[in-house]
């Protein structure tokens, strides 16, 4: 059953019109299948096309629906938990199936006057489900605190290996201290939201040193909470990715006490405006992680975190003119092979008019324009002219003037840019009228989902060089590719080339 694709399943009698571009021979009908084989399909779907499933055929209606409880995500409200509750201890064996359970904040919201009895709920399901793997929480404070059994559910979940909790607070300590799972986690959120008191660095770094498998690591809002004591002696070496939101650690103890990072997040300033850091010791800039593979960091941070190891990606976020100075160090130090940032383009913004200069090793270059009136257009296409290496460029335009002909500038930017980077081969381009969008990410995915890609032509003899238009579905996967690539790869440029040509 493994072999067979999804798209080979016909469900349903043949009326010999779809599926014409399957082969008669190779299509797989329901009414063919035997008990384990349907069985075996519906452990693989999500309730809901399980459910779909079930009324297609008689031999799939008379299964048991149970295996497709695997994964449960409840978003919708607080009668949507304790309807979930209910129908899943209706039966014994059926918490068994869970493996993987969310349950978002926007459950929260209308529960102010039944929280006792949505946390009981929880709890149950937690004390339940026993064969859990996986858990989210968006509000774990506001449960924990009207039923301590969900705190209590947790600790004793056994094979627990992804851990989610948001808006937390004392509690998230304790659970840290006490899970059952902590041979087996591999992935750890906690957002201290609520947590006020100060922690002592060993107390609760040390409790995280106790999780051998611990693989991926995020820390949100502890702000300057944290209680650096002298000599702090724990080392978690198993982690590779670690993200610090609002969370201030010196980089040297950072980078002591997790020594093997490959993926690295660290924002603090831009959403901390009231934070004050100690005076950055010379030594700062040369502790780093030789292991870091990407970088994601806003700009304004490399003041406090002044990173300096060479990466593969350096994500900047959002590059205003006043930082550009480190920025420029920044990429000096780094060396990335992809760069991406938002920027708008201000007078004392030095970045891009240095950064072909000393980006000689620049690939793939992401970039998201958050204010371009029609002046300055040419500008900044100037700016991203001669890098020696850049072989993909994405721009992310949002205009604040009338656009014209959109598809017309469109084409003429991706010209320009072509004409200017010999080694460039793809250009990818979104043009909106940015007056009335916001800053978030939501509305980047969708203007990343319309944007235009070109492929560049390049004729040796005559010199020129022009543009074809593709499928937005390719330049997308270029630029996934892009993101992916192994650099160290002497072969990567060619296979680029044959894998979308």
């Amino acid at each position: 059953m493994s072999q067979v694709s999804r798209s080979a399943i016909h469900f349903g009698p043949s009326d010999g019109t779809s599926g014409q571009a399957i082969h008669r021979a190779d299509r797989l009908h329901l009414l063919s299948l035997n008990h384990d084989a349907l069985s075996y399909i519906i452990s693989y779907l999500d309730y809901r096309d399980a459910l779909s499933l079930s009324y297609t055929c008689k031999a799939a209606h008379a299964l048991s629906l149970d295996p497709a409880l695997h994964t449960v995500i409840l978003n919708r409200s607080s009668e949507q938990l304790l309807k979930f509750r209910d129908f899943l201890l209706a039966t014994g064996p059926r918490p068994l199936f869970l493996r993987s359970f969310t349950i978002t904040k926007t459950v929260t919201w209308d529960a102010e006057d039944r929280a006792k009895e949505m946390a009981e709920a929880l709890a149950a399901v937690l004390g339940s489900s026993t064969n859990l793997e996986l858990f989210s929480c968006g509000a774990i404070r506001s449960l924990n605190t009207a039923d301590a059994g969900i705190q209590t559910g947790l600790i004793s979940l056994p094979r627990l290996v992804g851990v989610t909790l948001l808006e937390g607070g004392p509690e998230l300590s304790l659970i840290v201290s006490g899970m059952q799972s902590r041979q087996r986690l591999r992935q750890l959120t906690l957002d201290m939201a609520y947590h006020t008191a100060k922690l002592a660095f060993d107390s609760f770094f040390g409790k995280l040193a106790r999780y051998p498998q611990l693989q991926s690591l995020t820390i949100s809002r502890m702000f300057d909470k944290i209680v650096m004591t002298p000599n702090a002696n724990v080392v978690i070496p198993s982690v590779q990715a670690l993200a610090l939101h609002t969370t201030y650690i010196p980089m040297s103890l950072a980078a002591t006490v997790f020594p093997n990072v490959k993926h690295l997040t660290f924002t603090n300033t831009r959403h901390y405006p009231h934070f004050t850091h100690p005076t950055l010791h010379p030594n700062e800039i040369d502790a780093c992680w030789p292991t870091l593979d990407e970088a994601h960091i806003d700009a304004r941070d490399l003041t406090v975190w002044p990173l300096s190891s060479r990466v593969r990606w350096l994500d900047l976020d959002v590059l205003r003119g006043g930082y550009s100075a480190k920025a420029i160090a920044a990429v000096k130090r780094m060396n990335p092979r992809v760069l991406s940032c938002a920027y708008t383009i201000d007078a004392d913004n030095l970045f891009w008019k240095r950064l072909p200069a000393i980006a000689s090793d620049l690939c793939f270059l992401d970039v998201r324009l958050l204010e371009l009136s029609g002046h300055p257009r040419k500008y900044m296409l100037t700016h991203l002219s001669s890098f020696p290496m850049l072989t993909v460029v994405f721009l992310c335009i949002r205009a604040f003037y009338q656009l014209a002909d959109p598809s017309e500038e469109i084409e003429e930017i991706a010209n320009d840019i072509a004409k200017w980077n010999r080694r460039l081969r793809y250009v990818g381009i979104s043009l909106t009228d940015g007056r009335s969008t916001r800053e978030d990410e939501p509305v980047w995915d969708e203007e990343r989902l319309c944007s235009v890609w070109f492929k560049v032509l390049r004729n040796d003899m005559t010199v020129q060089t022009t543009v074809e238009e593709v499928p937005t579905t390719v330049g997308l996967q270029v630029r996934d590719y892009m993101y992916e690539v192994d650099y160290d790869d002497p072969d990567w440029r060619e296979q680029l080339s044959a894998r979308f040509s």
